[in-house]
């Protein structure tokens, strides 16, 4: 797991790939710090996200975060999320958050997960907004809620798991195929398109070169309003649209 990692940040980082996505719970820290040491990139160049993993308290947060920088092997992260909003004083751990940018050790600081009831509660005391609430969105599955409560508050919504867990249901559905053959793009683009057309970031993932590359293409085309429609329109295997 650790070599695929590895092998993965840099092939893209070696394609011009500068947005690395961590966790502490995909235990990928050093995998990721290899790749970026042998990529010969500067690190001020490299956009770092990663996570904790949900609401611990102050002092707990803070000791992830070292933690976390440690095996990353760098003195800052350029996002850090707090992954879930289970656990306990989600307060008390954003004050941590907020106090390391304060000194420093972080660059910004976000939330995933979170829906509107937990970014609401969390902005009564929040003095720095959360930058970014990384959520799961694709074509089969957002969560139009969620989507205005971050519009409101201000906060970005980066979507995860972009193309849906059925990739292929994505792929080859006719609406993203036939799009894709109109602009003469591959379907994934399209998919990808559509949230950023958005106004949405992505995080993507992918340990082929050739699909890093596609990933990283989507600003060659736009998306028509009727098409942005046709897409909006789409359910498939992951449910409803909640």
């Amino acid at each position: 797991h650790r070599d695929d990692v590895q092998a993965m940040v840099e092939s893209w980082l070696n394609q011009g790939g500068r947005g690395i996505d961590s966790a502490w719970v995909y235990f990928d820290e050093t995998a990721v710090a290899a790749a970026i040491a042998n990529s010969k990139v500067n690190r001020s160049d490299i956009f770092i996200t990663s996570k904790i993993p949900a609401c611990m308290s102050n002092w707990p947060a803070r000791v992830f975060v070292s933690e976390n920088l440690r095996k990353l092997g760098t003195d800052y992260v350029d996002l850090m999320l707090i992954h879930s909003p289970l656990g306990v004083d989600c307060a008390g751990t954003w004050k941590a958050l907020e106090d390391l940018v304060d000194k420093g050790k972080l660059r910004a600081i976000g939330v995933s997960n979170f829906k509107r009831q937990d970014i609401d509660s969390l902005m009564k005391t929040a003095t720095i907004p959360p930058a970014v609430n990384q959520v799961k969105y694709n074509l089969f599955y957002r969560n139009p809620d969620t989507e205005d409560a971050c519009h409101n508050s201000s906060i970005s919504l980066m979507a995860y798991t972009p193309l849906s867990k059925n990739v292929t249901a994505t792929l080859t559905h006719p609406s993203v195929t036939s799009i894709a053959d109109r602009h003469q793009v591959a379907p994934a683009q399209v998919a990808l398109r559509w949230i950023v057309q958005k106004g949405h970031l992505v995080t993507v993932q992918s340990t082929s070169p050739d699909h890093q590359q596609q990933d990283a293409d989507v600003f060659g085309f736009q998306l028509s309003d009727d098409e942005m429609s046709e897409l909006d329109g789409v359910k498939g295997m992951e449910g409803v649209v909640v």
